[in-house]
């Protein structure tokens, strides 16, 4: 079971703030179809689509700690994305805590931002997101649609300093193999099969910097 408390948004690699939750709708157009002679239709599916919503309260910066400066909630990002009508690698997480995370990504446009302040009260942010390609699905750490593991770097090794030398510490629950020419190239080979999606590159990225 999945609770708010472990869900987050997030664009990129950044996290957002202050998002108290999200939607996301997938959806697939049904095409009928009917025959002479036949008196129940047929249906088949066509074209899919997906959109996401997201609400919270605006929140642009935060103080750093001890530090003059302020560090950004990754709000402004989404404006700026909509002003320039590029689109954003989204990650809507149910399970964001544990080492094997949950969660819907994809790549789609701001399609619209509302904001609503009132007296007395924290000024408010809806997000709404038209999605771009299809909608993939991270089930407990795998990849939904191709049945991938979806953290191959999050595991694959670690490196130590021994002898003067940068060294490769394979993982014990890692099948990759390691070589290091003479010239210092580190090659790492596998027959495991690995996400081919641009944004499945993304979330090893995001695994290894956190």
């Amino acid at each position: 079971m999945y609770t708010g408390l472990t869900g987050a948004l997030k664009v990129g690699n950044r996290k957002v703030a202050y998002i108290s939750g999200w939607s996301i709708e997938d959806t697939s157009e049904i095409i009928e179809t009917t025959k002479v002679g036949q008196s129940h239709k047929e249906a088949f599916a066509g074209r899919q689509s997906w959109s996401a919503s997201a609400d919270g309260v605006i929140v642009f910066a935060v103080p750093v700690d001890g530090m003059n400066e302020f560090d950004s909630t990754g709000q402004a990002e989404l404006f700026k994305a909509k002003y320039d009508g590029t689109p954003v690698e989204l990650s809507l997480y149910l399970d964001v805590v544990s080492e094997k995370k949950t969660c819907f990504f994809g790549k789609g446009y701001i399609e619209s931002l509302s904001v609503d302040s009132s007296s007395g009260q924290a000024a408010k942010i809806s997000i709404s997101i038209k999605g771009t390609g299809r909608l993939d699905l991270m089930a407990n750490g795998k990849h939904v649609r191709d049945g991938v593991e979806m953290n191959p770097l999050g595991t694959l090794f670690r490196m130590k300093i021994a002898d003067g030398e940068l060294k490769v510490v394979p993982n014990i629950r890692s099948p990759y193999e390691f070589a290091m020419s003479d010239d210092g190239i580190l090659t790492v080979s596998s027959g495991q099969l690995v996400p081919k999606c641009a944004a499945c590159a993304e979330k090893e990225k995001e695994d290894i910097i956190e």
